[in-house]
Order: structure tokens, then C-alpha cells, then sequence
């Protein structure tokens, strides 16, 4: 079939799109060409055919056979896309959080194709940002859990908001790996031998990585009483504040507990004993230690959900403290109790 021939359908197909704009057209096209096309070129009785001319004057998109399947199909998927956004950005849709109605340009369209306004979903990213519950940037639908991805992330945040995200992301995910531990002086991140051992890649530093001093072959750790014994004795006590500080160390891990999901350390200063993490979101029994998926059936077998013996107050000098922890990773104590 040469050029003009196929012009001609070129035309037809775009007067049979006119004359339901806005419905679908693939089907009734296929039909179109099935059914009418060799009729409305004349060819009733006969075809006559000839060589493919490679060039002819015409409508540009009459060149047959010229593009393939695979490359025809993404090219009118990524047509619809377009046309179905620019519809999506003139229409009016209602916010679930808000309750307002405005067009899809002031909207955000989730992965999980939920809606909801700019505004927001900024005020609700930013407060997970500034709070470190990253593991709730989800989607806020009660029945989606989608997490928001990081471009739609860089658009409602601030660029300070957005390197704090991009910063503590990257923490959290070498919390998580078993391996990795932080070096006692400097806080870099640094990978751990078999014997629990690790070197700083920037102060060169060699230390335990359980008990964060410095390596000692063929010698157990020190506990918290005999590093303060130590100290006491070598006049390094210089301060009242430091022993405070051991002290309140051994105070908070008397009374903590690791998350079943990240180890995450996790202390408790009252309620009941289903706590979340803060790391991980991951919600455990604080008595026993076992994940909990939903609910509270866990905690029938028991007389009371509360602890016999609740657990005292962590002092706040934990932060300060956190170099010298013995154990892999620790909460500064926030949670949440369900």
C-alpha cells in the first residue's frame, strides 16, 4: 500500500476519533480497519500492489510497516499518561485529609493512585521528618500502606527537611545491618571482623565493637561497674557529671528491651507493656520481647497488662552517653505506646 493510501487512512482514523472525543478509540479503529478500510480506498474487487516506496508526500504518520509493535505501544502509553494527567490537573477532587475540593494541580497523586493536597501532605512529611518516624511516610489512606517515594519527597519537603530525611535514611539503614557499627570518637560508620572487632576509616581508631574501647585480644569485655571501678581509680573521674552518666546507662539498660524487628534498643517509662518502636515501627510485648502484629491478644493470658515491677524512668543522660554503650544500637528512649 503507498503513501497517499495510507494518508487516507491516516484521515479516517482521525475523523472516526472526532466523533466521540474522549472515549476509547483503539477498539473501534481495529474494527474500523477490519471491516471499512479496503472499501473506502477503493479497493472492492481487487488490490494491486507494488513496491514499499520509501518516501512519499503525504500525512507524516503514513509510512507502512516503518515502526515496530514494541516501539508503538510504550509511544501511545506514554500518550494516554500525558492526556489523562492534563485531565487529572483541570478536574476537582477533594482532599481526604481536608475535606476541600480543588483542582488536580494543587493535588499530590500517590503511587498507589490515592489523592491528596499539597498542603497536607507537606504538613505531614515535615512532621515525620522533624519527628524521625520515617516508617510512617506511607500513604495516609487507613487501608494503603504505599510509602511515599523519595521524588515526591523532594518536592514537598524543604531542601534542609529533605537532607535531614536523606541523612538519617541512610543512618537507619546501616543501623540496620548487623555489621556496622560507629565509631566511639568520631560517629563514622565502620565495618566489623569476625572477632568484633572494627577500625575507624577516619581517626584509624581500633576498637571492641561491643563494648566500644579499645581492642583487647584474649580479654572479656568490662562490665559497667568495673569501667567505673576503673575510672574511679585512675583519677579519670574528673567530673561528677561523668559518673552520672555511667550510671545512668546501667539505670536505662536494667530496664530496656531490643526491638524483636531492628534490635533497636528501647526503654519504657510508663503504660502498658505493647510498646512501638520508633525505629522501626515494629509493635512488641515489653515483658517478653515478641513481635505483635495487631491487637491485644497477646496480653489475655495475663492478669494485668501493665507490669508487676513497671519499669523506672531512664534518665536523660542517655543521649550523652551513647558513644560508650556497650551492645550494638540504641534509642534515646522515645517511643510510643499503643
Amino acid at each position: 500500500m503507498d503513501g497517499p493510501n495510507v494518508s487516507q487512512l491516516c484521515e479516517m482514523l482521525d475523523t472516526v476519533w472526532g466523533e466521540l472525543p474522549g472515549e476509547e478509540v483503539v477498539y473501534r479503529w481495529v474494527e474500523w480497519i477490519h471491516t471499512s478500510s479496503l472499501p473506502h480506498l477503493g479497493f472492492d474487487n481487487k488490490i494491486t500492489l507494488g513496491p514499499d516506496i520509501p518516501t512519499h508526500k503525504g500525512d507524516n504518520r503514513a509510512i507502512s510497516r516503518s515502526l515496530s509493535l514494541e516501539s508503538v505501544i510504550p509511544s501511545m502509553l506514554s500518550y494516554s499518561s500525558k492526556k489523562c494527567y492534563q485531565v487529572f490537573l483541570e478536574d476537582l477532587h477533594m482532599c481526604m485529609i481536608c475535606l476541600n475540593q480543588s483542582k488536580g494541580s494543587n493535588f499530590i497523586k500517590l503511587p498507589c493512585q490515592h489523592l491528596f493536597c499539597v498542603k497536607c501532605m507537606e504538613t505531614l512529611c515535615r512532621m515525620h521528618v522533624k519527628d524521625g518516624t520515617f516508617f510512617q511516610l506511607v500513604c495516609p489512606d487507613t487501608k494503603c500502606n504505599v510509602s511515599i517515594p523519595p521524588y515526591l519527597l523532594k518536592r514537598l519537603l524543604g531542601e534542609e527537611e529533605f537532607e535531614r530525611w536523606d541523612k538519617l535514611t541512610l543512618e537507619k539503614a546501616l543501623d540496620s545491618m548487623s555489621d556496622v557499627v560507629q565509631c566511639p570518637r568520631c560517629a563514622i560508620s565502620c565495618l566489623e571482623d569476625e572477632d568484633s572487632n572494627a577500625q575507624c576509616p577516619k581517626c584509624c581508631f581500633v576498637f571492641c565493637s561491643v563494648c566500644k574501647d579499645p581492642r583487647h585480644p584474649g580479654k572479656l569485655c568490662l562490665t559497667l561497674e568495673e569501667k567505673l571501678q576503673r575510672q574511679q581509680a585512675s583519677g579519670k573521674m574528673a567530673t561528677r557529671g561523668m559518673v552520672e552518666d555511667m550510671i545512668s546507662v546501667k539505670l536505662l539498660y536494667s530496664n530496656a528491651r531490643s526491638c524483636p524487628k531492628c534490635q533497636m534498643t528501647i526503654s519504657k517509662t510508663d503504660g502498658c507493656n505493647k510498646v512501638v518502636c520508633s525505629s522501626c515501627g515494629q509493635a512488641f510485648c515489653f515483658r517478653c520481647g515478641k513481635a505483635i502484629i495487631a491487637g491485644y491478644a497477646h496480653f489475655r493470658m495475663m492478669i494485668n497488662i501493665f507490669s508487676a515491677g513497671r519499669a523506672k524512668p531512664a534518665i536523660a543522660h542517655f543521649a550523652r552517653s551513647r558513644s560508650s554503650l556497650p551492645g550494638n544500637k540504641a534509642s534515646t528512649g522515645a517511643h510510643k505506646i499503643a
